[in-house]
């Protein structure tokens, strides 16, 4: 007996209609870059990891929640990165390392380090679409294995 009870409802695929590709937050203003905790205490890589963030597209939508989220990341970084400049013979180091990189992973993940991440969280991704004006320069392989203390 086809055609008995209520019409079935109306299906709805794909993203809502009135919903922008992008979402502003209403009526918030990002706080700015607090000053590097210590800047002495912490390696040249923490530092510029820092200020990479500091100088970052996202970073003028970040709260206190965020910036105070960075600066409990400084000694895990700071730790990664003593942890690598001195890891290149020993495994367990290597190991360690990999297990705190993805603790700081993902943590950024979260704060839109990557372009992936930012539309994810449906952030301004500030793209031009251009090309840049240079092209990265070419490494030597046989510097890098130097570098890291090979043959």
């Amino acid at each position: 007996m086809a055609g008995m009870g209520p019409p079935p409802k109306e299906a709805k695929h794909g993203r809502t209609p009135n919903l922008g590709s992008e979402v502003e937050p209403a009526g918030l203003e990002g706080v700015p870059a607090p000053d590097l905790p210590n800047p002495k205490k912490w390696l040249t890589a923490t530092r510029d990891w820092w200020w990479a963030w500091a100088d970052s597209p996202q970073s003028v939508a970040f709260q206190a929640t965020d910036w105070g989220r960075l600066v409990a990341l400084l000694p895990l970084v700071d730790g990664y990165n003593r942890l690598m400049s001195k890891a290149a013979d020993d495994p367990r180091k290597l190991r360690a390392g990999k297990d705190v990189l993805s603790e700081i992973r993902q943590n950024e993940s979260l704060l839109g380090a990557t372009h992936l991440d930012r539309l994810r969280g449906r952030m301004p991704t500030g793209g031009t679409g251009a090309r840049p004006e240079a092209v990265a320069g070419v490494v030597d392989a046989e510097n890098v294995v130097k570098l890291f203390g090979g043959p």
